[in-house]
């Protein structure tokens, strides 16, 4: 799923992608999101304001889903302006709004949105499984769709048809398979990117990343010197699931923030 923008960590500045805009009142209570013209779906059909109208009433309604209380601490009302405008009339001020629907617009926070098209068919969103390759689900706007999944494996194909290459906004990515694999722990990822076994890896310590340059001329990162890259702004922690009847505690690898 592309995302409204993506944040340079480093500065703080925003490279616009699905959003053309995303600009509050003074007093951080009204929100206004412009999207591009001619996002479409993976399947064809087009990405526009319904779909986020529709995916913040589905969670506002539905306790058992994933950002249900986020959206009725924060928001009085979703509006559609048009079919590329939507604003967001907030109950309190939130200078952070647009940075917590675009900094983390990957998933971190409630801007995953689902095909109303689909969504909206479904009696029950929270039983919903949303996994049916032969189907196209799930469902993205993204350059590539998810053609296997397995234990250790995701494998995606480029979507050829990808909206962000049609209207001209970006070039479509030149490969046209990406495989994303899990094959262990620190050292075995570490000694298997060295024996070029990956064509690039995130989330390894400085340590790992000091080998590998040193085993492997071909590998680089985005700095040559210390810290190497922007630091990650997420804090590792163990979070501990103690509310009743919430299965499982789970740990992000990425940002431990689940």
């Amino acid at each position: 799923m592309d995302g409204l923008a993506y944040s340079n960590y480093g500065d703080g500045s925003y490279y616009m992608w699905m959003a053309e805009a995303f600009e509050s009142n003074l007093e951080s209570t009204v929100w206004t999101l412009k999207l591009r013209k001619g996002i479409t779906w993976q399947d064809g059909m087009p990405f526009t304001a319904d779909d986020i109208i529709f995916t913040i009433e589905m969670q506002t309604k539905n306790d058992k889903l994933e950002y249900h209380f986020y959206w009725v601490e924060w928001l009085e009302s979703a509006v559609k302006v048009d079919d590329h405008t939507v604003k967001y009339n907030l109950k309190k001020p939130n200078p952070r709004f647009a940075d917590q629907r675009i900094a983390c617009g990957l998933g971190l926070f409630p801007d995953m949105f689902a095909p109303k098209h689909i969504w909206g068919t479904i009696a029950d969103p929270s039983t919903f499984k949303n996994f049916d390759l032969a189907k196209g689900w799930p469902m993205g706007t993204g350059a590539y769709i998810v053609a296997k999944v397995a234990t250790n494996e995701l494998i995606m194909v480029r979507n050829d048809n990808w909206w962000g290459a049609k209207t001209g906004m970006a070039k479509l990515p030149e490969p046209k398979k990406v495989i994303y694999r899990y094959v262990g722990t620190e050292e075995v990822r570490t000694q298997t990117a060295t024996d070029n076994g990956f064509d690039s890896m995130e989330d390894i310590t400085v340590g790992a990343l000091e080998v590998m340059l040193t085993q492997n001329n071909k590998w680089e990162a985005w700095y040559k010197a210390k810290p190497y890259a922007v630091p990650d702004p997420c804090a590792r922690i163990i979070a501990i699931n103690s509310a009743k009847n919430r299965g499982t505690t789970k740990i992000c690898a990425r940002c431990s923030a689940w």
